[in-house]
């Protein structure tokens, strides 16, 4: 599960390179449910908050699991275009001693978390796709969000086949630790 993740403002910078958008008008630092952050879109750069309102107004849904977001009527947005990404520097996992582990790119660029949205009635949300841990967070966390390079990303936002079939693909980076 991604339950928090970081966006350092360089990074977020230079997402935004290009866009009228202005790096103020994003969260940077530590991001958490419920914050406004960047989202890229099929139509660019798009302001979202991170959870889906539930059903019952009763809380926030943050993820969803890449194996079954098919067949959820919740998540049908998946399918009809909504797909987007969500920069980051990284993201947090704890383990069953509440311990913080922090996992980024082992070559320092930004990690594209893919994710989709849907509007609601108080604007646009989004949520972070998981799946099955891989290694080394597989030590910590029984679930990663799904990540994608700038390339790949562009191909999920874009095509529901490749998106389809990319949701349960390992990284094509390395993830590492950093305390």
């Amino acid at each position: 599960m991604c339950g928090r993740f970081n966006i350092d403002e360089k990074t977020l910078q230079r997402i935004l390179d290009g866009y009228s958008q202005s790096v103020n008008a994003f969260k940077s630092g530590d991001v958490f449910p419920t914050d406004n952050v960047v989202t890229l879109t099929r139509t660019g750069i798009t302001p979202a908050k991170w959870g889906f309102t539930r059903y019952d107004n009763k809380g926030t849904i943050i993820n969803a699991r890449a194996e079954t977001v098919l067949q959820k009527t919740m998540f049908k947005s998946f399918s009809h275009g909504g797909r987007c990404v969500v920069p980051a520097n990284g993201f947090y996992e704890w383990d069953e001693h509440k311990r913080k582990f922090y996992y980024k790119r082992a070559d320092d660029e930004p990690i594209m978390l893919c994710g989709f949205m849907r509007d609601e009635p108080n604007g646009t949300r989004f949520v972070i796709l998981t799946k099955p841990a891989t290694e080394p967070v597989a030590n910590i966390h029984d679930r990663i969000p799904v990540m994608a390079e700038r390339e790949q990303a562009e191909k999920y936002i874009g095509d529901f086949d490749f998106a389809a079939k990319f949701i349960m693909s390992p990284a094509s980076f390395d993830i590492v630790a950093q305390k």
